[in-house]
């Protein structure tokens, strides 16, 4: 097991968290939470080097962990399967040698200590799994969606995200007994993610997550540690039940702090009511002394005020917003990237792009938006109505400027305190209203952006990646806050949960084609769950019937060979004399002949149906 002991980490006077204990088991699957910059990156690489902490220590038992960045890789140099290899280096040096000596052999075939040698090195090389590494290596490839001819590319020739899902293949390819994995889904679609959820969920060590994909979390990990106000807590449980339990212990928590405040000011308005009265003295003491002795339960920070306002959209009438007809779509100068498409987006749709990465979700959208032309076929976007394009970027917010000086262009003829009231509505109250934007958080930042879009009236929505980045608190603002839009929205994002929430149609991009599916991604899932198994058990009914025509062609081989040596049997008893000079045994075996020879013909006709059967 991996233990931290009284773990404290400051940056001068700020403090990130302090006394952290904690004991991390060989099979567990963990997770750490909070909201941007508490510390969660920190508290993981300390797991891997204690002298990162400002107090405390890590034990952890000469136990192997690997930490997911981009020092996996070695040298950039290096081609993708030289990386792969440095993981089996017992693999490839018991392989080199068992090649010497078989160059030694070809001199020397009869030498048996070199006979020997090599049974030895063999069989060292099967206990090492050395037939499988291929195997094993092209399996990850193909699940994060490389192909085989990619191993033989350099590691500085592919992209940044590339180069972080290699460096992750190398890892899950070492096989540590902890796996630290720091947002591990960036740069995967959600076919790789539900891969990797698969592969982690059965993997023999522990592995410790920091992650903001909420269906990630409650698919992998078994036990949550949250970082909040300088504290850690522990859940044993996924993240959707984590929720739950938190908000038991917050009610607990306040109802506790609440009682107690009702007990000191008892305590205190006795003292103060009789502190000059000497027949009271010994009850104002006693009280005083209980007031010393308490131990002050601190006020339960409240996490579940939730933003109040909607989206509001000029055009709710179920009129055509876009239109694309037989288009085929793609850069310019670049392959097609999907053919033969039919989409039609109406008012107060709300659709969602998944597809594998590289696919052209992005390539879609800007085509439907007239940004990029459409190689061929037509797009019909209506002209009149008002799009708002939103990510995770924020890039247009002006950081010198705070969140009031924003607000106030687009609310004019309103009063400051109108504004401040506004302004409330997205949690940001008293003298927040007067942070400068480059002093806000992640989710700080989604919530100026939310309180413009709402007062710009959009009638199209685009969503490109929104999430990325965010803690799991802003996404669920987000989501929520899109909840109440009536208006239109198109959605490219890996976030299953969040488009789970918004979307109820899906366009499903795959090579060169596309298909349309009606629903939220959960019923997606479903179907494709139900599709999968329809697939199976007829595969297998396939494969029952196979089995059974093989069993029949067998049995009627069996019955042919009989028939056909009964046949010649019956030939051979024709050809002697006492048979064929008398008449009457000879009419009665032609006979018997010509109904032999009938059943054999019976015989090979109903083969040859099984065997049409079977092609």
């Amino acid at each position: 097991m991996i233990t931290l002991s009284n773990i404290s980490k400051h940056y001068g006077s700020e403090v990130l968290f302090q006394n952290v204990n904690l004991t991390i088991n060989k099979h567990d699957k963990v997770a750490i939470i909070g909201d941007n910059g508490v510390g969660k990156t920190t508290l993981l690489k300390i797991i891997l080097d204690d002298s990162l902490a400002t107090d405390g220590e890590v034990r952890s038992n000469k136990l192997s962990i690997g930490y997911l960045s981009q020092r996996v890789i070695e040298d950039v140099k290096n081609t993708a399967m030289q990386e792969f290899n440095q993981v089996f280096r017992q693999i490839t040096n018991t392989e080199a040698l068992m090649f010497e000596v078989l160059e030694q052999l070809e001199t020397d075939p009869s030498n048996e200590l070199l006979v020997a040698k090599y049974g030895q090195l063999e069989n060292k090389f099967l206990q090492l799994g050395g037939y499988d590494k291929q195997v094993e290596i092209n399996k990850m490839l193909t699940a994060f969606g490389f192909s085989e001819a990619d191993v033989n590319r350099t590691i500085e020739s592919f992209s940044g995200g590339e180069r972080t899902k290699l460096a992750l293949i190398k890892l899950l390819l070492l096989k540590p007994d902890y796996l630290l994995l720091d947002e591990p889904t960036n740069h995967l679609d959600i076919q790789t993610i539900e891969w990797l959820e698969s592969y982690l969920r059965s993997y023999e060590g522990a592995v410790i997550i920091i992650s903001h994909d909420r269906y990630f979390l409650d698919k992998v990990v078994t036990k949550i540690i949250e970082i909040e106000n300088q504290t850690v807590s522990r859940y044993n449980t996924n993240y959707t039940n984590y929720l739950i339990e938190k908000e038991l212990r917050y009610n607990h928590q306040l109802a506790n702090y609440e009682r107690q405040q009702k007990e000191i000011t008892e305590l205190n308005s006795f003292i103060e009511r009789f502190r000059n009265k000497p027949s009271k003295i010994g009850q104002v003491n006693d009280r005083k002394s209980k007031l010393e002795r308490m131990e002050i339960i601190p006020k339960p920070l409240d996490h579940f005020k939730k933003i109040s306002f909607e989206f509001e959209s000029l055009h709710l009438k179920r009129s055509s917003y876009v239109e694309i007809i037989d288009g085929e779509i793609g850069y310019p100068d670049d392959d097609t990237l999907i053919q033969g498409l039919n989409l039609r987006v109406d008012g107060g749709d709300k659709i969602g792009i998944i597809g594998p990465n590289g696919i052209g979700k992005t390539t879609l959208l800007k085509t439907m938006l007239k940004q990029i032309p459409i190689k061929s076929g037509q797009v019909l976007l209506h002209q009149k109505i008002k799009i708002g394009y939103f990510d995770q970027q924020q890039n247009d917010l002006d950081t010198s400027k705070t969140i009031f000086d924003v607000i106030k262009p687009y609310m004019p003829d309103e009063s400051d305190s109108f504004i401040r009231r506004y302004l409330g509505r997205f949690l940001f109250t008293g003298r927040d209203v007067f942070k400068k934007i480059g002093d806000l958080s992640g989710g700080e930042k989604i919530r100026v952006v939310l309180a413009q879009f709402a007062l710009e009236e959009y009638d199209l929505i685009i969503l490109d990646e929104p999430t990325n980045h965010l803690d799991l608190k802003s996404k669920e603002v987000l989501g929520e806050a899109l909840m109440t839009y009536q208006g239109t929205i198109l959605c490219v994002s890996h976030d299953r949960y969040f488009m789970n929430q918004l979307i109820k149609k899906y366009v499903l991009l795959q090579p060169h084609s596309y298909s349309i599916f009606e629903g939220k991604y959960d019923n997606y899932v479903d179907y494709m769950e139900q599709t999968v198994k329809v697939q199976k058990e007829k595969k297998q009914k396939q494969i029952v019937t196979k089995k059974k025509i093989n069993r029949n062609l067998g049995k009627l081989e069996k019955k042919i060979e009989n028939q056909e040596q009964e046949l010649s049997q019956l030939t051979e008893q024709s050809m002697l004399p006492e048979i064929y000079n008398d008449f009457v045994k000879a009419d009665a075996l032609r006979l018997q002949i010509a109904e032999c020879d009938k059943q054999l013909n019976l015989l090979m006709e109903e083969y040859e149906n099984e065997l049409m059967k079977e092609v």
